[in-house]
């Protein structure tokens, strides 16, 4: 359906709006007087940039930045700034430039005036004074590098401390602190990533300026100035109160790190494993947080509460307790974290606070409203209702009516149970099972609320309780470090305990315009930094596989759909790794596909043209229930390095166990996919040139076809078993080799130049897939290739190549040149070192071109030779040859000429 409507309101939001967008250029150009770039980020349509034409064209393999300029036509108008130089980019501050680029981090860049800091640390004996000190073990958590924003204690059994950095009050210790907080308002969060592996990038984009964090955050053996959060434990029970009821408090306190770990560290003394990780009284406590969580986590689920699968990983449905060990230090900074921001947003739910902190916009005009900061969820929608169908594979309309967490918990610990998985898949798994749970539940933003109504008008209803989505009211406090916003509920959290900044401080307290800014531009780099994360941790798989593939075994399968299937990829981290593999790249001649409604899975009927074996059946399940093997690559049909596009990792092989038939069944999927590995980036450069010139005309044309010739074969059943070459030579971009064909091969298979060739180089864990063409051949040594009987009579069997009675068939020997692909190219550079290593298995494999496409790709590619000079002007081949619009093609069809004798 197509909706009309009419605008209603509207207001120019406080965050920064776009204008420079990271693009690619467009495989077309049609014109060498502007040029067409697509915006990577998905948010702009295609880009319209003037450009001279005595300038070269921009590199398609490449990302460029352009400056909008104006959007006063159907398509907004550009100027391009630079080329990102990608290739170059080896290093992750390089790599983040291009980041802050395309996700708009407008906030740090090199002219963004700076605020002079003093070198030395702030005084903090005048109040140190005046605070309680905390005088138990307190033990920070963090990546190491990180600023620290969080540290725990525990006084006593029936408490839990956990203390924040008071960075309001360093920044009112700070000579420049108006300018440095003007300054954090407007970078609204700071940004640190990890790769795929958990490992933290060594470039970053922090919130406060270079040189503060480490001023004000926790070290060990220093003490730091805190807002300390009391959370008050049930004895009867074990687990943290509920924050609504009112025994938690806060106050301003004094706290000297004892240890700061990483989570690594941390998990290792929770486990036992090493004892020289910190002390015995470090141990004692992580040990204690570790219980307390585990028991609030398992007490929540059971009465029907949605927080712990939101807000970290809860240790649902493990049976392995070295995987279940590595969830337990992110449960204790994820559920104390959380319990501190669902205390602050019951604390800061008065409006007549917010209306006492805030100063007003003009000094002579004192306001009478108090707009208050929220954080809100969505309304759920048939989207977030499909998410979950996937794993209650029930009808999206039940959903809609109501979904309970018991039926999610259940759903989840039905999926992890299942005995064949081992450990690390079990924790893929739930990895993954986690993901699909968290697309489901509605996304959180923050509003300026006029009242207190909760939720304000046009947030989420009210869940009855028990369901999924009812969540808690919060606000976030326990990474001032790291969020703008945090900042500011501190602030008013140390106006409830009587806090008033006074004089030249009275800068501390927000305006309301303050509020705006912070409110917009925490929702908009909240959102920016989601999907940074998945840049970094792509890009950082994307480097690790550039060497050579990765071979998977035991992959899991998780959602199943009639057009892909994702594949898991288990790594030991807490990131969640995976893959989609369209159907359509099983689908072929040789593999038909059929989607079963009722169980959610895909059956498979596969069959070996080779074996006398028959027909292979496998059926591929969702959710754990079906393993693979499979080879994991760096797909260079994508060949823009260090850009984390949708499809720059691939699955080049998977290896399906059969339920009939030989087993397992082994399908090359990633040539299916991207059929372009077999010759050449598509780069339509020269079609502004098609109308003018017969060989331009050819030349692209014949590149379009070739490609999708490419693409009919890999669908074909036109495929020879694997071969196993020897004598490999190989040479820039080609090698020579020996291969043996047998007989019933060589009866139903012809080799010819132009054949597609598949080379896949194998050792260890390890694999490289090239791919390109057969050069050239010729009968190995003195093999004349006898294998068909021959039917003619009276023949002269010496120089006849056939076979005759008494002869028997000569094995057919070959020596075979193949020249690999333009994109490949720089795959063997990369990978050399591999293939020319010992120990590795080379093996072969090859695909025939139907007769006729191979024909028609020599004709067009020869078109400019055999069309006679004098010919060219022929109203016909003119006809043939233009690209025109219908209107054209109309009036040329009704006025054309007749063609003369010779031109015919």
């Amino acid at each position: 359906s197509t909706l009309f409507g009419t605008v209603v309101r509207a207001h120019a939001q406080q965050s920064p709006r776009q204008r420079l967008v990271v693009c690619v250029r467009s495989r077309i150009v049609r014109s060498l007087n502007s040029m067409m770039f697509r915006a990577i980020n998905g948010k702009f349509p295609l880009i319209k940039v003037p450009w001279n034409p005595a300038r070269d064209i921009p590199d398609l393999h490449d990302l460029h930045v352009i400056e909008m300029q104006s959007w006063n036509s159907e398509l907004p108008m550009g100027r391009h700034i630079e080329t990102l130089n990608m290739s170059l980019r080896n290093d992750d501050q390089a790599v983040l430039y291009a980041i802050r680029r395309s996700l708009n981090f407008c906030d740090w860049e090199e002219h963004c005036p700076r605020v002079a800091l003093n070198n030395a640390l702030p005084s903090i004996a005048h109040l140190s004074s005046a605070r309680p000190h905390s005088k138990t073990p307190v033990v920070c958590i963090q990546h190491s590098g990180w600023p620290i924003s969080i540290a725990f204690s525990m006084p006593s059994e029936a408490v839990v401390h956990v203390h924040v950095v008071d960075v309001t009050e360093y920044l009112a210790l700070e000579a420049h602190g108006k300018e440095l907080d003007a300054q954090a308002r407007q970078r609204g969060c700071g940004l640190w990533l990890t790769d795929y592996l958990d490992r933290p990038s060594s470039a970053s984009l922090p919130l406060l300026q270079d040189g503060l964090a480490e001023k004000v955050g926790f070290v060990e053996s220093r003490e730091t100035l805190a807002l300390t959060f009391e959370l008050p434990v049930d004895m009867a029970t074990g687990v943290i109160e509920n924050p609504a009821q009112g025994k938690a408090k806060h106050f301003e306190s004094v706290v000297k790190c004892d240890r700061a770990l990483t989570y690594c560290e941390a998990e290792l003394a929770i486990s036992g494993n090493h004892d020289t990780v910190c002390c015995s009284a470090i141990t004692a406590l992580l040990k204690s947080l570790s219980k307390l969580t585990r028991r609030t986590e398992h007490k929540a689920l059971m009465h029907g509460q949605s927080y712990p699968l939101e807000q970290w990983d809860p240790e649902v449905g493990l049976s392995h307790p070295e995987m279940a060990s590595t969830l337990h230090t992110r449960a204790v900074v994820g559920c104390l974290s959380f319990f501190v921001n669902w205390y602050a947003g019951q604390a800061l739910s008065q409006p007549v606070l917010w209306k006492e902190i805030q100063s007003p916009d003009d000094m002579n005009q004192v306001r009478t409203d108090g707009p208050m900061p929220r954080w809100v969820f969505m309304r759920p929608d048939a989207q977030h209702h499909r998410s979950l169908h996937k794993i209650l594979r029930n009808h999206p309309g039940t959903i809609a009516a109501g979904v309970n967490t018991a039926d999610v918990i259940q759903g989840l610990k039905v999926a992890l149970h299942q005995p064949h998985l081992a450990g690390d898949q079990q924790f893929a798994l739930q990895k993954a099972l986690f993901r699909q749970v968290r697309l489901g539940l509605t996304g959180g933003v923050y509003r300026l609320c006029e009242n207190a109504q909760w939720p304000p008008q046009g947030g989420a209803q009210h869940a009855k309780k028990g369901q999924l989505f009812r969540r808690p009211k919060m606000f976030h406090v326990s990474a001032p470090l790291a969020r703008y916003i945090d900042i500011i509920g501190q602030k008013a959290l140390k106006w409830q305990n009587g806090w008033r900044p006074l004089g030249q401080l009275s800068w501390l307290k927000p305006s309301l315009a303050q509020l705006q800014q912070a409110v917009e531009r925490t929702n908009m780099r909240m959102d920016a930094l989601r999907f940074a994360g998945f840049v970094q941790r792509q890009i950082s798989l994307m480097s690790d596989l550039q060497s050579s593939s990765l071979k998977v075994p035991r992959a899991i399968v998780g959602f199943v759909g009639p057009s892909l299937f994702e594949v898991i990829i288990p790594v030991p981290s807490s990131v969640h790794v995976s893959l989609q593999v369209p159907a359509s790249a099983l689908r072929g001649s040789t593999c038909s596909l059929e989607f079963d409604a009722s169980k959610g899975s895909l059956k498979v009927m596969h069959v070996d043209m080779w074996s006398d074996a028959g027909r292979s059946e496998a059926e591929i399940k969702p959710w754990g229930s079906t393993c693979m093997d499979c080879t994991v690559s760096r797909n260079m049909a994508q060949p823009i390095a260090h850009h984390a596009s949708a499809h720059a990792v691939v699955v080049s092989s998977v290896s399906l166990p059969a339920s009939a038939g030989p087993s397992p069944i082994n399908i090359s999927v990633g040539h299916k996919m991207f059929p372009e590995v077999f010759s050449e980036h598509p780069d339509l450069r020269e079609m502004h040139r098609i109308d003018s010139s017969l060989s331009v005309y050819a030349a692209v044309w014949h590149s379009i076809w070739r490609c999708r010739t490419h693409a009919a074969a890999a669908a074909s059943a036109s495929y020879t078993p694997l071969l196993c070459p020897s004598q490999v030579q190989w040479d820039k971009a080609s090698f020579k080799c020996k291969v043996s064909l047998q007989q019933q091969v060589s009866d139903r298979y012809r080799i010819e130049a132009g054949d597609l060739a598949i080379v896949k180089c194998s050792a260890d864990d390890r694999e490289v897939f090239l791919y390109g063409e057969a050069l050239r051949w010729k009968p190995w040594s003195k093999f004349r290739y006898k294998t068909t009987l021959c039917r003619r009579t009276g023949c002269n069997r010496d120089t006849c190549t056939f076979l005759h009675d008494g002869e028997e068939a000569e094995e057919t020997a070959f020596e075979l040149e193949v020249r690999l692909s333009q994109v490949c190219e720089p795959a063997y550079q990369a990978q050399r070192e591999f293939l020319q290593a010992t120990g590795t298995t080379l093996t072969l494999q090859l695909i025939s071109l139907d007769v006729v496409d191979r024909r028609n790709l020599e004709l067009l590619q020869q078109l400019p030779t055999r069309v006679r000079a004098k010919s060219t002007a022929s109203p016909a081949m003119t006809y043939l040859t233009r690209l025109q619009s219908p209107a054209q093609k109309q009036e040329e069809c009704e006025m054309r000429p007749l063609a003369s004798k010779d031109q015919a």
